[in-house]
């Protein structure tokens, strides 16, 4: 691939994200949840591109691959409950995605965007070598976001479920005998 190739994912759930702001490695990450249900042809053909394209012999033994199922635990730990049922896709990038909402207008309140909205997200892959280790990522370029969602990970709960405004009185010296 000369050229990267950039395709955009079906619709997706976001799981993780730093968008706004990288992360503590200096990266934006993105981590998006497809269901298991939904043709996924054209990331495992870009996968499969960017690594035929750096192995053409075939992938080394040990080759990380960019997309993982979330029914299955990965090496270092455990998968959030939410993760079953879908292919988990992790994509990143040195530099900012641009954000955008369903009429391709930049989101600039990051309220908007939260775990569990809908997305679409524009990648390209990529092969990589760390530490003796090989593998295929994705890059994010773009992200889109296409609808809400149920909130993933508990998150805050909106206040004004919980209270109702109270009515204050004031009084006139309510410091006593401070003077400021």
């Amino acid at each position: 691939m000369t050229e990267k190739t950039r395709i955009v994912t079906p619709e997706a759930t976001l799981a993780f994200y730093n968008v706004f702001e990288p992360n503590e490695d200096e990266k934006y990450t993105v981590c998006i949840l497809i269901p298991k249900s939904v043709k996924i042809d054209n990331l495992m053909k870009l996968m499969k591109d960017t690594t035929a394209e750096a192995y053409p012999q075939g992938a080394p033994k040990g080759f990380k691959l960019a997309i993982k199922d979330g029914d299955k635990a990965p090496e270092d730990g455990e998968n959030p409950d939410f993760f079953a049922g879908h292919y988990v896709i992790n994509a990143k990038s040195k530099y900012a995605p641009q954000v955008i909402n369903q009429r391709k207008q930049e989101i600039m309140d990051t309220k908007e965007i939260y775990m569990g909205c809908k997305v679409r997200a524009l990648i390209s892959a990529y092969t990589w070598e760390f530490k003796g280790k090989k593998g295929v990522s994705f890059n994010i370029d773009a992200l889109q976001k296409v609808g809400d969602g149920e909130r993933l990970g508990g998150g805050k709960p909106e206040f004004d479920t919980f209270f109702e405004e109270v009515e204050v009185e004031v009084e006139e010296n309510a410091l006593g005998d401070f003077d400021l």
